[in-house]
């Protein structure tokens, strides 16, 4: 049924013909790249002087590779300037060569610095303050001191206003003990004008009302007696307080002026030291800078010395080192590249698409003979090339080819068809092809294939 899968591409095949491409890519573009320049100060030239074999070890195969030659050539003006300084290096050279003589004596005898002020690593420095120092600075405080002030620790408390709370209670509750009274009289007359007798519920509850009325009136008593004794006892406590203040004020004073009286002593003293201080260190700056500034002059000595001694030194070192020699400035070229085409990618590739077609035509086939089946092995269908457009042929079937198709009308986005051509069936089996009355010819499909009864 249909053509056999296509063979997968030989790995030393794809290799070798991978391998020959990116070779001759290489060369064209060493000959691409290789290209010759001329400037006013000379001229830069490729040639192929030879080649070399190279053997691909995996392949097998061997390629000629083309060996180049740079050649560099000064003009006629720059070759005669660097003939001229080859033969000014030459006498340079010659030079420094003679004056290199002296040098075996010269540098085995040491820089003369006996010239150059002595080295001043110890300063005369003083230890000592000037006009001495003294370390009693008056800690000692100045007339008396008083460290311990007699302050009240108590004061009138609340029993001993206790007879004056009673007072304001008994004042207040007698200013109101007529009122209360006449209250009392009243609300016993309105209840028996009303028919209420004494004991009854609502006597007793008039009565209950009076009695809270009166106890609300003790108890307010009360609390204006407590804030009468608590106004004395706050009266007594601020007495006591201003007392203790006044002592420590008191004593404040005079312990600051002792202190101040101190202060005055030590501030002398230190005073005192700070002069001496700045006394010796006047004269330890004036030391110091002594022996900086003959240190300088020793180093700016030492310098001298050494520069007369390095001096014919650095001339033979001048003299041999010569002047550099000049060449032509070539320009970048533009130098095109051959991309290296990917053999191996391309063979793969084909192998891939081959494989693909060749699945489609299997799909195909496959689902026209399972079509076949189902219909009892008869199928006549339209095979006529006339009625078909964009054939294809993907494979075979018992000798006859087997043919991608769309019938004609039919639009593009529409899947094509897999069949036979009925021209081509009726040349090899002429009893299963049928011509309609339309005139075009029809395939018996399970006649054709050899499916009748499957």
């Amino acid at each position: 049924m249909g053509k056999d899968a296509p063979a997968p591409p030989n790995p030393q095949q794809t290799a070798a013909a991978s391998t020959s491409t990116n070779v001759g890519t290489a060369v064209a573009n060493a000959f691409l790249g290789n290209v010759n320049q001329v400037t006013p100060d000379g001229t830069l030239t490729y040639d192929q002087t030879g080649s070399h074999k190279w053997f691909d070890p995996y392949t097998g195969q061997s390629y000629n590779i083309p060996t180049f030659t740079a050649t560099q050539t000064l003009s006629p003006q720059q070759q005669a300037i660097q003939n001229q300084n080859k033969g000014a290096q030459l006498n340079l050279a010659t030079i420094a060569n003679n004056q290199s003589g002296f040098l075996k004596d010269y540098l085995g005898k040491p820089a003369d610095t006996s010239n150059a002020p002595g080295l001043i690593s110890n300063p005369n420095l003083s230890t000592t303050i000037g006009g001495g120092y003294n370390t009693n600075f008056g800690k000692d405080i100045g007339g008396s001191f008083t460290n311990n002030v007699d302050l009240a620790t108590s004061y009138q408390g609340a029993d001993d206003f206790s007879a004056d709370r009673q007072r304001v209670e008994d004042a207040l509750w007698q200013r109101g003990a007529s009122s209360r009274a006449q209250e009392d009289e009243a609300l016993r007359t309105r209840l028996l004008n009303s028919g209420l007798r004494e004991g009854s519920a609502a006597w007793n509850a008039e009565m209950e009302r009076l009695g809270r009325q009166v106890a609300d009136e003790r108890t307010g008593v009360l609390l204006a007696g407590g804030q009468e004794q608590s106004r004395l006892v706050n009266l007594a406590r601020d007495a006591a307080a201003f007392g203790n203040e006044s002592k420590l004020a008191g004593a404040t004073f005079g312990n600051q002026s002792s202190l101040q009286q101190a202060q005055f002593g030590s501030q002398q003293q230190q005073a005192q030291n700070a002069a001496g201080l700045a006394q010796t260190q006047f004269g330890n700056n004036a030391a110091l800078q002594g022996g900086t500034f003959q240190n300088q002059a020793r180093s700016q000595a030492l310098q001298e010395a050494y520069a007369a001694r390095n001096q014919p030194i650095n001339e033979i070192s001048a003299l041999l080192s010569g002047s550099q020699v000049s060449q032509p400035n070539f320009v970048n070229t533009n130098q095109p590249t051959i991309p290296t085409t990917d053999v191996a990618g391309i063979i793969n590739q084909n192998y891939q698409n081959q494989i693909g077609a060749y699945g489609q035509q299997q799909a195909g086939l496959g689902g026209l003979i399972s079509g076949l089946g189902q219909a009892g092995g008869m199928l006549l269908g339209l095979s006529d090339e006339r009625a078909k457009k964009d054939k294809k042929k993907v494979g075979e079937a018992k000798g006859m080819g087997l043919y991608e198709f769309r019938y004609k009308g039919e639009p593009k986005t529409k899947p094509k068809h897999v069949g036979l051509m009925a021209q081509e069936v009726e040349k090899k089996m002429p009893s299963a092809v049928h011509t309609g009355k339309d005139g075009l010819k029809r395939v018996d499909y399970g006649k054709a294939l050899g499916l009748m009864g499957a």
